[in-house]
C-alpha cells in the first residue's frame, strides 16, 4: 500500500513573522473582531485573503502560506507574547510584597484563563 507524504511547509523566518505583525497591526480590529454576523465574518475572511496575498507577494521565493496557515501563526505569536509578558511581570515583582509594580499588568494578568487565582 502506497501512501503519499504530506508535504511540510517550512518553519516561518523572524523577517516573515515580523512582516507579519506589521501587516496585522493596521487591521487588528477586524482581525481581532469575533462576532459571528455575516457582514463581519465576510469583511473578515476578506482582509485574511488580503494579508495571506500580500504576504505571499513580499516573500516570493518561499511555498505560498495560505490563511489557515497565517491565522495559525497569529494566534501562536500572541501566545509567546503573553508568556512574555507574563515572564516579564514575575521579574518586576517587588521580593518584599510580591506585588507587581505594575499594577495594570497584573489585571491583564488575572483577566487571563487560567490565571484568576493569583492573588495579590
Amino acid at each position: 500500500m502506497l501512501t503519499t507524504m504530506t508535504y511540510r511547509m517550512p518553519n516561518f523566518t523572524l523577517e516573515q513573522k515580523l512582516y507579519l505583525l506589521q501587516k496585522i497591526h493596521s487591521v487588528v480590529d477586524a482581525v481581532q473582531d469575533f462576532r459571528k454576523d455575516t457582514n463581519t465574518t465576510v469583511y473578515r475572511n476578506a482582509v485574511w485573503a488580503e494579508l495571506a496575498q500580500a504576504f505571499n507577494e513580499a516573500f516570493p521565493n518561499r511555498p505560498p502560506s495560505s490563511v489557515g496557515s497565517l491565522k495559525t501563526l497569529w494566534k501562536r505569536l500572541k501566545v509567546e507574547c503573553r508568556v512574555e509578558l507574563l515572564n516579564a511581570v514575575m521579574m518586576s515583582f517587588d521580593r518584599e510584597k510580591l506585588k507587581p509594580k505594575n499594577s495594570l499588568v497584573l489585571l491583564f494578568i488575572q483577566l487571563q484563563p487560567g490565571c484568576r487565582s493569583f492573588n495579590h
